[in-house]
């Protein structure tokens, strides 16, 4: 016989006398409380003490067939079974005291500092795994916000962009044949009059409108209809990171819609309702309208390009006659370039009413956010501050009622948080 076979054997009979035990040990715990306990106390305490020698001798069963795993677990079984027993007995004499656990010796261990080097190691992967696990969430959370909570928060604004503009605009044209454009019999250039080529003439200077006060940064001044790719959008005055959030927005310091020069608007590619995310797939030809107070003005597509570092600069390009150039970020999720749609005026431009206006550096298009990680860094001090009260509520208060207090403060922060990490990327992204 084999020394496999004996440990088979082995175990087959220490399980089967487990098992046995187990038994006897259930009838005796019926017994516990009942009159027939009471009656036969003397017969109870005796088969207590029979099961104690059979505990003893299963111990001694496992110590001849050694330590290796199963009789490892053997132990452990014998021993929560003697702990059983004990309970059993103080019951039938509550002044008995309980006799201490016996615990399992476990196997010996060849290399201890190998296995609390092992352990230390494991704990410190596991740590490092929350961490970027955290890491990610918070990343991924990020990225949803911004395609979807910005996008709700862009949209509310426009409906309220569009109330304002309705108030401050209540005569607004149709199409290109409004009362400024009555020059001609369509309302439209020729191709050498919207290119600057065929300059008007002296009796036919562009219409002169009585100027009011410019608007300020953040007001709506038109709305920019593009039929190719399905935009309509308010266009705000300014075009920083707080203007962007809006809408596309008018860069100061550039001709305004309609006038004579370059008319810049920024907008969004990805972020804050992602106005100007097809604006790639325009081409030549396409119309672009800018409806003002004053009226429509048509445009038309003249070109696509991506500007890269040290290209020619679309914002201040000079020439005759009346461009719109429309910028945002390339490459659609890294931003580290420019994207300029430019195209020419079609509709009879009107004088220029504002004073010119020199914009700060934040109104670029590509900068970030006032205050850089400021924000971040207090937001994100003021989000764990909330995590560790709520926690400490958790503990002390019903879970619902904490919920119910913790959950909007919460929510509220990360927002903030989100917020502040998107300050951080580039007004047009």
């Amino acid at each position: 016989m084999t020394a496999t076979d004996t440990e088979h054997g082995a175990s087959d009979a220490i399980t089967s006398k487990l098992r046995s035990i187990d038994r006897r040990l259930d009838g005796l715990a019926e017994l516990v409380g009942s009159t027939d306990a009471e009656v036969a106390s003397d017969a109870v305490r005796r088969e207590a003490d029979d099961l104690a020698t059979e505990l003893r001798t299963l111990d001694g069963m496992v110590d001849l067939v050694g330590d290796d795993d199963p009789f490892a677990s053997a132990r452990v079984a014998v021993a929560i079974r003697r702990e059983r027993l004990g309970f059993i007995r103080m019951a039938l004499s509550p002044g008995e005291a309980l006799p201490p656990p016996v615990q399992a010796p476990l196997p010996p261990s060849t290399n201890s500092g190998s296995n609390r080097s092992q352990t230390t190691e494991g704990d410190r992967a596991a740590s490092t795994g929350r961490v970027f696990s955290i890491i990610g969430l918070v990343v991924v959370g990020f990225f949803i916000y911004q395609f979807t909570g910005s996008a709700l928060v862009h949209h509310r604004q426009q409906k309220v962009l569009l109330q304002e503009f309705k108030e401050i605009a209540p005569i607004q044209a149709a199409d290109p044949l409004d009362l400024l454009n009555q020059g001609g019999e369509s309302g439209l250039l020729t191709p050498e009059s919207a290119a600057g080529e065929d300059p008007l003439a002296a009796d036919e200077e562009p219409t002169v409108i009585p100027a009011k006060e410019p608007p300020a940064r953040g007001e709506p001044i038109g709305i920019l209809q593009i039929p190719r790719i399905d935009v309509e959008q308010v266009v705000v005055q300014g075009s920083g990171p707080a203007e962007l959030r809006s809408g596309p927005g008018h860069l100061r310091g550039t001709a305004m819609p309609g006038e004579p020069g370059n008319t810049v608007i920024a907008g969004s590619r990805l972020a804050n309702g992602a106005p100007f995310r097809q604006i790639n797939v325009l081409e030549d030809g396409d119309p672009i309208d800018v409806t003002t107070a004053l009226g429509r003005f048509r445009y038309e597509v003249r070109s696509v390009r991506r500007v890269r570092t040290g290209d020619p600069d679309p914002v201040r390009a000079k020439g005759g006659g009346s461009t719109l150039t429309l910028i945002t970020s390339t490459p659609v999720f890294l931003a580290y370039d420019r994207l300029a749609v430019v195209a020419e005026l079609q509709t009879r431009p009107v004088a220029p009413r504002f004073a010119p206006v020199t914009p700060d550096r934040s109104e670029t298009g590509f900068d970030t956010a006032p205050g850089g990680l400021a924000p971040v860094i207090g937001w994100g001090a003021a989000l764990g501050l909330a995590i560790a009260a709520a926690r400490w509520l958790y503990r002390r208060w019903d879970r619902p009622i904490a919920y119910v207090l913790t959950t909007p403060v919460l929510v509220a922060l990360v927002i903030l948080v989100f917020e502040s990490l998107g300050g951080l990327l580039p007004a047009t992204f």
